[in-house]
């Protein structure tokens, strides 16, 4: 005979944490608004050499960072407006700052936009010029593999093939009778 256990939960310390949590990241995600407004404004006032010294001095992170909080500060209105619906993630913020205003007040009203939303999500309501599929690399490139391959090997090139395709990189396989010069570009 198996004996059964009890489960017993205080419902009431559960939600003190989840409160508290809750809370903690609702400053975080104002804190990243109010420095991407900061960002943005000393972007938008300063000279690019004093931007530059602007960025050193404040430590504000590498170029990827300090374009990613100009784009969501340049924003700010609108998306501190929407902040219970943002996500903390920066990334995935900085996506939703390049969605077209009148698209992403739309999607704010119908709910689209949540905390839980993803970067990868927001991809398709952005300009097609924002998106992935389009990179700053010229034409098409082949990868030849030789005859024989290792296994740790292609197991590296897969991994290599994932990162690039989470760039928004695509890949197709070749016909063995396209030559490179009979390869198009992919369609954005």
């Amino acid at each position: 005979m198996s004996r059964a256990k009890t489960l017993v939960i205080n419902l009431e310390k559960v939600n003190h944490f989840t409160q508290a949590f809750f809370s903690a990241k609702g400053e975080t995600l104002k804190r990243l608004l109010d420095l991407a407004k900061v960002v943005a404004e000393a972007s938008a006032s300063l000279t690019p050499e004093e931007f530059k010294a602007f960025i050193s001095d404040a430590q504000v992170g590498s170029l990827s960072t300090v374009k990613k909080l100009k784009s969501i500060g340049q924003r700010y209105a609108l998306l501190s407006s929407y902040s219970n619906q943002l996500p903390s993630n920066w990334t995935t913020n900085y996506q939703i700052s390049r969605i077209p205003e009148e698209v992403l007040e739309g999607l704010f009203q119908q709910g689209v936009i949540t905390p839980m939303i993803l970067a990868k999500q927001v991809e398709p309501y952005l300009p097609p010029s924002g998106r992935a599929t389009k990179t700053s690399v010229k034409g098409v490139y082949a990868v030849e593999a030789p005859a024989k391959v290792k296994d740790e090997d292609k197991a590296i090139f897969l991994e290599f093939k994932t990162k690039l395709e989470g760039l928004g990189f695509r890949f197709r396989r070749l016909a063995e009778s396209d030559s490179v010069t009979d390869v198009e570009p992919l369609a954005a």
